[in-house]
C-alpha cells in the first residue's frame, strides 16, 4: 500500500538512525539522509507503477523531489507531474508556430488547432488549480473531474492532428505531440494509482477491530479520526 510503505520506510530509517546513535557508529550523520532518499525513490516508483511511460514518470519526479523537499505526499507528486505535462503540451504547440502550411486547408486547420490548444490549456490549468485545493482525503471523490479534464487534453491534441489532411504535415504534428501526450497519459495513470490507494486505505480504516487486534497491521498507521495515515498532514 502506497502510503503505508513509505511510512514504514521512514520508521525503519529512524530506527536505524537511533541504533547508530546508541552504538556510536560513524554513519550517524549520513544514514538519515540516505534513508530519506530511499523512501522518496520508493514513493516515486509506486506512484509511477501503473504508467505506460515509466522513464518519463520516474525521472522527472525523482528530480522534483530532490529539488523540493516539500514534495512529501503522493498528491504533491501528482500535481507536480501535471505541471510537467502542461509544460510539455505548451512546448509542443509552440513548435508548431514555425511550421510552414502549404495550402488554405492546412492554414484553416492550424487556426482550429490554436483554439483547441487554448481549450487544452484551460483544462490542464483547471486540473492543477483544483489539485492545489482538494484535500487529500477527498481526492477520490474528485477523480472523475480530473479524469475528464486530462482526457480532454489528449482529445484536443488529437483533434488538432485529425483536422489536417493526410500527408507530411499531419505526420509531423502527430510526432510532435506524442511526447506531451505521453506525459498527460502518465498523469491519468498517477491519478488513478493515488486515488485507488487512498480509497483502499480509507476502506481498511473502517474496520476498527484490526487496530486493537494487531498493532503491526498496516491499518494501525491510520488515524482514528479521518482514516488517513498518521504521518500525513491533516491540513491536507
Amino acid at each position: 500500500v502506497l502510503f503505508v510503505v513509505v511510512r514504514n520506510d521512514n520508521e525503519a530509517g529512524n530506527k536505524k538512525s537511533n541504533e547508530n546513535k546508541s552504538h556510536g557508529h560513524s554513519q550517524q550523520s549520513t544514514t538519515p539522509g540516505k534513508d530519506h532518499v530511499v523512501a522518496h525513490s520508493k514513493m516515486v516508483k509506486l506512484v509511477c507503477s501503473s504508467t505506460d511511460y515509466k522513464e518519463k514518470c520516474e525521472g522527472p519526479l525523482n528530480k522534483a523531489m530532490e529539488d523540493d523537499p516539500k514534495l512529501t505526499q503522493p498528491k504533491d507528486l501528482l500535481k507536480a507531474y501535471v505541471k510537467f505535462a502542461e509544460d510539455e503540451v505548451s512546448k509542443a504547440f509552440n513548435k508548431t508556430i514555425s511550421m510552414k502550411f502549404e495550402n488554405e486547408q492546412e492554414k484553416g486547420a492550424f487556426e482550429d488547432c490554436k483554439k483547441l490548444f487554448e481549450d487544452a490549456k484551460d483544462d490542464i490549468e483547471s486540473s492543477i488549480s483544483e489539485l492545489g485545493k482538494v484535500e487529500m482525503k477527498n481526492l477520490s471523490q474528485r477523480t472523475p473531474d480530473f479524469n475528464s479534464w486530462l482526457s480532454a487534453v489528449i482529445s484536443f491534441q488529437q483533434n488538432c492532428v485529425d483536422g489536417f489532411p493526410e500527408g507530411n504535415t499531419r505526420t509531423e504534428l502527430q510526432n510532435l505531440f506524442n511526447h506531451s501526450k505521453d506525459f498527460v497519459s502518465n498523469s491519468l495513470a498517477i491519478l488513478s494509482q493515488v486515488a485507488s490507494t487512498l480509497s483502499t486505505i480509507q476502506t481498511l480504516a473502517h474496520d476498527r477491530s484490526l487496530l486493537s487486534h494487531n498493532s503491526n497491521s498496516p491499518v494501525a498507521s491510520l488515524d482514528k479520526t479521518d482514516g488517513l495515515p498518521s504521518w500525513m498532514n491533516h491540513e491536507d
